[in-house]
C-alpha cells in the first residue's frame, strides 16, 4: 500500500491522503470523497479517469457516468483533481 496526496482543486474541500496499492485505485478513492452523494454508484455508473501525466505517476483525473442507453457515451461529472504519491 501507498501513501497518496489528493488536492480536489476546484471540486472544493482541503487537501488529503488516501492508501492505496496504485494511483489508479487512489483516483476511484478520491472521487468517492470528493463526491459523497454518489459514493455508492462508483463502479456501475460513476467512475475516475485520467486526464494528465504519465501512465504511473501523478496528474489530474476527473469523474466520469455512462450515459444509459448510448454504449460509450460519457458525461463529465464535477472539476478534475490531482493524485500524486507521496
Amino acid at each position: 500500500m501507498n501513501t497518496y496526496l489528493i488536492d480536489p482543486r476546484a471540486n472544493g474541500g482541503d487537501q488529503f491522503t488516501v492508501e492505496a496499492n496504485d494511483i489508479g485505485e487512489a483516483a476511484q478513492i478520491a472521487a468517492r470523497r470528493i463526491h459523497p452523494k454518489i459514493a455508492s454508484q462508483f463502479g456501475r455508473w460513476y467512475f475516475a479517469q485520467r486526464e494528465t501525466g504519465d501512465p504511473e505517476g501523478s496528474g489530474l483525473f476527473k469523474t466520469w457516468k455512462h450515459m444509459r442507453g448510448d454504449v460509450g457515451l460519457q458525461s463529465d461529472y464535477g472539476g478534475p483533481f490531482h493524485v500524486m504519491e507521496r
